[in-house]
C-alpha cells in the first residue's frame, strides 16, 4: 500500500500546486489523500465527487437595496416587534453545503418598522451566500439597525444540526 500511495502522491503534486500531500488512508479501493483529493488505486482516477462544490456567492450579493421602513405612528411607546422565519438560510463558505435555521428578529422601534415584503427578500438574498453563522446574525443586525436606527434590537438564529452539533448565535443592539 505505501507503494500505492506514494505513486498517487506523486502524480497528484504534478497535477496540482499545493503544500506538500499528508499521506492519507486506505479506504477500500480509494486512497483519501486529503479531503479534496482521491484517487481509486485500481484505476488511477480521480474521485468525481472530491472537489465538489456548490455555487458560492460573496457576501456583495446581500440585497440590501431590497430592505425598506415604514414611518411607525407610536413612537416613544413600549412597543417590541419580533419577526420569525424558519426558512432562513445560507452556506458554509468552505464546503457550500446550506445551513438552515430559525432567524428571530427582535426590536423596539423609534421611528420607523422594517417593511416586511422587502425583509423577505433581503433574508432570501442570503440563500446562496457563503457566510459562516456568527457572521450572519452580525451582519443582519448591522444592515436592520442602519435602516429604522431602532431603540434596542436583536437578532439570534438557531440553526438545524450538522454534523452532530446543533449551533445557535445570537447579536444584540442597544440592549444593555
Amino acid at each position: 500500500m505505501g507503494e500505492a500511495i506514494s505513486l498517487i502522491q506523486k502524480s497528484v503534486v504534478s497535477e496540482i500546486a499545493a503544500p506538500p500531500i499528508i499521506p492519507g488512508f486506505r479506504n477500500g479501493s480509494t486512497v483519501v489523500l486529503n479531503h479534496y483529493f482521491r484517487y481509486d488505486i485500481t484505476t488511477m482516477t480521480k474521485d468525481k465527487y472530491a472537489e465538489k462544490r456548490f455555487d458560492i456567492q460573496k457576501e456583495s450579493a446581500i440585497d440590501v437595496a431590497a430592505l425598506e421602513k415604514i414611518p411607525f405612528d407610536y413612537a416613544g411607546s413600549a412597543t417590541e416587534v419580533v419577526y420569525e422565519t424558519e426558512e432562513f438560510t445560507c452556506v458554509c463558505p468552505w464546503t457550500g453545503l446550506p445551513d438552515f435555521g430559525t432567524l428571530t428578529i427582535c426590536y423596539t422601534p423609534k421611528e420607523s418598522l422594517i417593511e416586511l415584503k422587502s425583509l423577505k427578500y433581503y433574508l432570501t438574498s442570503y440563500r446562496n451566500v457563503g457566510i459562516i453563522q456568527e457572521h450572519a446574525v452580525n451582519r443582519i443586525l448591522k444592515d436592520l439597525v442602519k435602516l429604522v436606527k431602532p431603540l434596542s434590537m436583536s437578532i439570534e438564529a438557531e440553526y438545524r444540526e450538522r454534523g452532530g452539533i446543533k449551533s445557535w448565535a445570537s447579536a444584540r443592539h442597544g440592549v444593555k
